[in-house]
């Protein structure tokens, strides 16, 4: 049975003693539900290839029947390369074509809520 007073929520069961509600001394800390790591996205490497000069808008592909992904993220992307963390979405203009090594290779992560995290790497292919 609970009462709620001005200030406190006190509870009582039989054969215990009144408490407030929250009381260090005698509170139990329960812990929500663990991340479910095998809900994880499936996202495979991938190579995208985008010409040089030109702008690009490209959207990291999902393997076939994978977990949904709430958010993606990157940490090596160059300047002129911008991932949108929710739509997994890469957009800018790609630089030159040098001919030499103009392959950037992005180390991506994908989550859901879930708690299953997967990582993979995107290969923008300047031609």
């Amino acid at each position: 049975m609970s009462w709620i007073n001005s200030n406190r929520i006190l509870s009582i069961q039989s054969n215990e003693t009144l408490l407030p509600f929250g009381d260090t001394a005698q509170s139990l800390y329960v812990q929500g539900p663990q991340p479910i790591v095998a809900f994880a996205p499936d996202i495979s490497d991938q190579v995208i290839s985008i010409t040089e000069g030109q702008s690009f808008n490209v959207q990291i592909a999902l393997d076939t029947n994978s977990n949904i992904v709430n958010q993606y993220g990157e940490t090596n992307a160059p300047s002129w390369a911008v991932l949108n963390q929710i739509t997994g979405v890469f957009n800018g203009t790609a630089p030159a074509y040098t001919g030499s090594s103009d392959d950037y290779i992005i180390a991506c992560k994908g989550a859901n809520v879930l708690g299953g995290i997967t990582n993979f790497s995107v290969t923008l292919r300047v031609l």
